[in-house]
């Protein structure tokens, strides 16, 4: 892993190319990222797990293109409105006391949890059909709930992949206005909480 601050400078294309092991995590554990501004894009390539452990001042957008981005901190990501695109790949919450505020968007990609249940607040859209994981991330077999509290829009479906039922997908936003429908297999489970969670066939 890394200890020490990476500052990055504004407009820049970054790339970081992980490990072709899905096992290998590369963790960036102290400092975290700084910089950026607008134009600015971290993008994710490479099998293995990116894991971002403090809170960072980084401005600008993340792309996860393959692997798995971890996420130990709410501010992990940088600024509060620091879009994060997910191709491919998981993008995985860390610890069930955090949220992640940023705005997602699910481009084919999954969003998972590890180490417990976890929240994403931020609002979400579906480009193409995507997913949501209830089974740990990393250890595969203990399940996780996930929480969405933003606003989901877009025409894509959304599936729920399980473990033995013994976690849920929550849907708590009223303004939700997602029309792909949900498609939940023989392990998920879906809880909605709000009167508004978009429309389309579960």
């Amino acid at each position: 892993g890394l200890n020490g601050a990476v500052t990055v400078d504004a407009g820049a294309a970054v790339n970081i190319e992980t490990s072709a092991n899905p096992a290998d995590v590369f963790r960036f554990n102290t400092g975290g990222f700084s910089g950026g501004g607008p134009g600015t894009v971290i993008t994710l390539n490479g099998a293995g797990r990116i894991g971002l452990v403090p809170a960072c001042s980084y401005t600008g957008n993340w792309v996860l293109n393959s692997g798995g981005l971890q996420l130990h901190n709410a501010n992990s990501l940088g600024n509060t409105l620091n879009q994060i695109t997910v191709n491919a790949g998981t993008i995985m919450g860390s610890l069930s006391t955090t949220a992640i505020p940023q705005p997602i968007v699910l481009n084919g990609g999954t969003i998972g949890s590890i180490n417990g249940d976890f929240a994403y607040d931020g609002v979400i859209s579906l480009a193409v059909p995507s997913t949501v994981t209830l089974t740990d991330t990393v250890s595969g077999n203990v399940a996780r709930g996930v929480t969405l509290n933003g606003v989901i829009s877009g025409t894509s479906p959304l599936s729920v992949i399980g473990w033995y039922r013994t976690k849920v997908l929550t849907l708590t936003n009223t303004g939700s206005t997602f029309s792909g429908g949900i498609n939940i297999d023989s392990n998920g489970v879906l809880q909605v909480t709000a009167d508004s969670n978009g429309t389309g066939a579960i």
